[in-house]
């Protein structure tokens, strides 16, 4: 038997795998392939509750059932977890379709002595408690980066890389000042770099401002445009916009007006300080390009989809949580180029993504999807500004589909059942 399809589904006394003929083999599943009980159809109390799992034959005449798949995220201070739940039933519906068991938990779900996890099951009932065997894979998604600095969630990252056949993907948030770091020791890049610096002075401020006149100033572990500020030079003042929870302007007469002004989210965070690229326009206002790059179920890089955020009147970036709008790639890209060099522009963007996954992927093990935001300057030059190793959920329907079926193919691969 290569690899096939089979039925799952948690009885009150385990799990078991259904069967209408009998199966002498022993079934297995987790990374340390504990085994499964066998039941008759005719006896699953449970019905709809079926999960779709891949199964294949393994040397020692044994079947291995997967990939069971762990979501690791954060304890609720009120609930068991907590991230993006929505998200999380996506992944587990699409897994139970085209093969595969998902379960969430949470460092403190762990019992290591035992090598078993406490997570939660999503059934009729809502998420139950369910005792799994460690999974083949787990991808990480603990949703904020000061939550992942933590000293147990890092411990609970180091164990489970280092746990046997056990794959951890996507292990950790980028650092903007890390990545371009990484990026800048390559001799030749498919797109340009914004001259990037991490933040210390305010002699470093005049001269990017002198050189470029408009700058973006960047916490270095900021999420959805959060905390980013604006500077523009004219002949007589700056004008700073600090984009929050909304959108602050502040005119200063100096630049010392200025470098005081800032200071105080430069002492409480790294931040980054990058030249300002003119973008592209559309309805008279910036855009840039979202795209979406996961691994396949072969373990290769793919472009899931391309999305256009246009900022908001008053926005300083194109962020959708922060004003920014949601625009369809053929239609903001045929009105700035002539129609028939859409395609080719395209075909530029995805390679360009698929050339800058690959050296990222040079710095980071097994990671398995991210974003990046690219911009388009006036002379038609691809500018790469930033890389999320956690993306946000597209808003676009056949990408959002795309995406949860590559991270369940990815798994698969990772587990040997592609």
């Amino acid at each position: 038997m290569n690899t096939s399809q089979i039925q799952i589904t948690f009885l009150p006394n385990g799990w078991h795998i259904l069967t209408s003929q009998p199966i002498k083999k022993r079934m297995r599943w987790g990374a340390e392939n504990v085994p499964l009980s066998i039941t008759p159809q005719t006896e699953a109390n449970h019905p709809g509750s079926y999960t779709n799992m891949l199964a294949k034959n393994r040397e020692d005449g044994s079947i291995k059932i997967g990939p069971l798949i762990g979501i690791l995220t954060m304890k609720g201070k009120t609930k068991p977890f907590r991230g993006n739940i929505r998200n999380f039933v996506d992944i587990i519906a699409t897994a139970k379709k085209i093969g595969g068991l998902v379960f969430i938990f949470t460092p403190e779900n762990i019992d290591w002595k035992h090598r078993q996890i406490h997570g939660y099951y999503l059934n009729q009932k809502g998420w139950s408690p369910v005792l799994f065997p460690f999974p083949d894979v787990v991808y990480n998604r603990i949703p904020y980066r000061e939550e992942e600095q933590k000293p147990k969630a890092q411990l609970t990252l180091e164990r489970l890389s280092n746990f046997p056949n056990l794959y951890l993907y996507n292990p950790h948030f980028f650092n903007k000042w890390t990545l371009f770091e990484w990026l800048k020791q390559f001799k030749t890049l498919p797109c340009s770099l914004p001259e990037t610096a991490q933040i210390e002075t305010k002699n470093q401020l005049h001269d990017f401002l002198e050189t470029y006149q408009s700058i973006y100033l960047k916490p270095i572990r900021g999420k959805a445009g959060n905390g980013i500020i604006r500077i523009d030079k004219s002949n007589d003042h700056y004008l700073l916009k600090y984009q929050d929870k909304d959108i602050q302007h502040k005119k200063c007469k100096t630049l010392h007006e200025a470098w005081n002004l800032i200071q105080p989210y430069i002492r409480k965070q790294g931040y980054i300080i990058q030249q300002g690229v003119p973008l592209l326009t559309y309805q008279g206002n910036p855009f840039d390009c979202r795209v979406l790059v996961q691994k396949n179920g072969k373990g290769e890089w793919v472009v899931t989809g391309v999305g256009i955020r246009v900022a908001g009147r008053y926005g300083i970036t194109t962020h959708v949580p922060r004003g920014g709008k949601i625009a369809k790639p053929h239609q903001v890209l045929k009105a700035a180029f002539h129609s028939d060099q859409y395609a080719d522009l395209m075909r530029r963007i995805e390679e360009c993504a698929l050339k800058m996954a690959l050296h990222i992927e040079h710095h980071v093990a097994t990671v398995g999807e991210m974003s990046m935001d690219l911009g388009i300057s006036a002379d038609g030059k691809l500018w790469f500004f930033e890389a999320n190793a956690k993306p946000m959920k597209f808003d676009e329907p056949d990408i959002r589909q795309r995406s949860l079926i590559h991270i369940i193919q990815y798994a698969q691969y990772l587990s040997f059942f592609k």
